[in-house]
């Protein structure tokens, strides 16, 4: 698959998300570790909704929790053939995390599945 500029879309898609989360919850996301946690707290609240509205928002929660990651880590968006979706690469280590992936397993598995958890991962292997 070519390359297609799919960044633009996630940027645009992370930030409604943000826009979305303050509306309705008042809660100000920032690319930060501390908003990660808040984002661990918000996908397991959808976790009891267990509705296909809660999937789109966990969609955008990915998407979200890939443009920090990037903020945080560097790194730009990438379709891994492989694995048919896309992923953040991180050039300094060769490294690809798939936030979109990570967000869906913590929905449906919970905090064994952290989004928190995965990051801190991410940044021990990019040391």
């Amino acid at each position: 698959m070519p390359e297609i500029p799919f960044h633009l879309d996630a940027e645009k898609i992370a930030k409604q998300f943000v826009e979305s989360i303050k509306k309705n919850t008042g809660i100000t996301l920032q690319y930060d570790v501390k908003s990660i946690k808040t984002l661990e707290s918000i996908i397991d609240q959808l976790r009891q909704l267990k509705s296909k509205e809660a999937e789109k928002i966990v969609l955008s929660a990915g998407i979200w929790f890939g443009e920090c990651l990037r903020a945080l880590f560097g790194g730009q968006w990438h379709y891994e053939e492989q694995y048919k979706e896309w992923g953040i690469l991180f050039t300094k280590k060769e490294l690809t995390a798939f936030p979109i992936s990570k967000a869906f397993k913590q929905y449906k598995n919970g905090l064994e599945d952290s989004v928190q958890g995965y990051a801190i991962a991410i940044k021990s292997n990019l040391a």
